[in-house]
């Protein structure tokens, strides 16, 4: 059964720094040529975590969606960060964005609900399952759903497999109730524990007090990835959750009009998309030009595929990717 639903506008924030495959060689100390070997990513977008931080990313990623929707703040019912890096510990990214938005905006924020929802990479998902759950059983009407993520601060300079594929950004989404034949057709989220070291940063949290932090081994501190590992992990398991999937959804892969995954490297995402014998006409390739934006890839893909005319009306588009932890996630929504 559809869960009624439809994107009716979405905004970005793409920071003003471009950082190139060679200027990440000299951030890492290595030969011209490393870095796009390692990665074929020539450029994407570092914040300079000042004027643009993950909070003020999606505070104006969410004013530009508002304008599209000729909406306000307040016609809200919710905003919800779905996001795989916070801002602090305490508060969650919800609130900060909207104390950001009332200051820089000069607003007046009122009766509106926010939370974050956090599963790394596929937290947009993660959040429009939620939203669109919530909104079928009546607790909301319009929401905002806001990925935004600064993963160049935690980038680990001497591990050439992570290094280079990391990029900032910000992506907002509104979602509406409908009277038309849109909405979310299926959802499912699947956890492989063996994987859940494979993809850490360990600072931040508990785990590690502030106290301790000049105790530590500053990698710790830093994103850690054994690359193969988790490829390795995914290209195991996926054509099997897609199978379960698709016998739930009551759907095909050849259903699938449209395919936004997550951007998590340019070889797996090719290798995994040959695999299933998909076209790259059929998916969204923004990794070239952007790297591995954690949990705006997928909206990113998704705004820039809609806006491209990539997708339309009544299309069936299915959200795919991985995560930390190490899950496997996938979303179909008909537009």
């Amino acid at each position: 059964m559809i869960r009624s639903c439809k994107l009716t506008a979405s905004g970005k924030y793409i920071p003003k720094k471009k950082v190139t495959a060679e200027d990440v060689d000299v951030l890492m100390g290595n030969d011209p040529g490393t870095a796009l070997a390692s990665s074929h990513i020539k450029t994407r977008y570092y914040a300079d975590n000042k004027s643009e931080t993950c909070i003020s990313m999606g505070a104006f990623a969410l004013h530009e969606a508002l304008e599209k929707a000729n909406l306000e703040l307040n016609d809200l019912d919710a905003v919800i960060c779905a996001s795989g890096t916070g801002y602090q510990e305490v508060p969650f990214n919800g609130s900060l964005i909207l104390n950001f938005y009332e200051s820089h905006y000069s607003y007046s924020c009122k009766n509106i609900t926010s939370f974050d929802v956090n599963s790394t990479c596929l937290s947009f998902v993660t959040g429009l399952d939620v939203v669109s759950s919530m909104m079928n059983s009546g607790r909301f009407k319009k929401v905002a759903i806001i990925s935004t993520e600064v993963a160049s601060i935690g980038i680990n300079y001497s591990q050439i497999q992570s290094a280079p594929l990391f990029g900032d950004g910000a992506v907002a989404f509104i979602v509406e109730p409908t009277t038309e034949n849109s909405g979310v057709l299926h959802c499912e989220f699947q956890t492989y524990p063996e994987g859940a070291e494979y993809c850490e940063l360990e600072g931040g949290g508990s785990k590690i007090p502030a106290a301790d932090i000049h105790d530590v081994d500053v990698n710790r501190l830093l994103f850690n990835m054994d690359g193969r590992k988790v490829f390795k992990l995914a290209y195991r398991e996926i054509g099997d959750f897609l199978k379960s999937f698709f016998i739930k959804a009551k759907l095909r892969l050849e259903d699938i009009d449209f395919f936004v995954p997550h951007q998590a490297s340019y070889k797996s995402m090719t290798i995994i998309f040959e695999k299933l014998k998909i076209p790259s006409s059929k998916y969204i390739s923004l990794i070239e030009d952007y790297g591995n934006m954690i949990a705006v890839s997928i909206p990113l893909g998704l705004h820039m595929a809609i806006e491209n005319k990539q997708i339309k009306a009544g299309d069936k588009v299915m959200l795919l990717g991985t995560s930390a932890g190490f899950c496997i996630g996938s979303l179909v929504i008909q537009i």
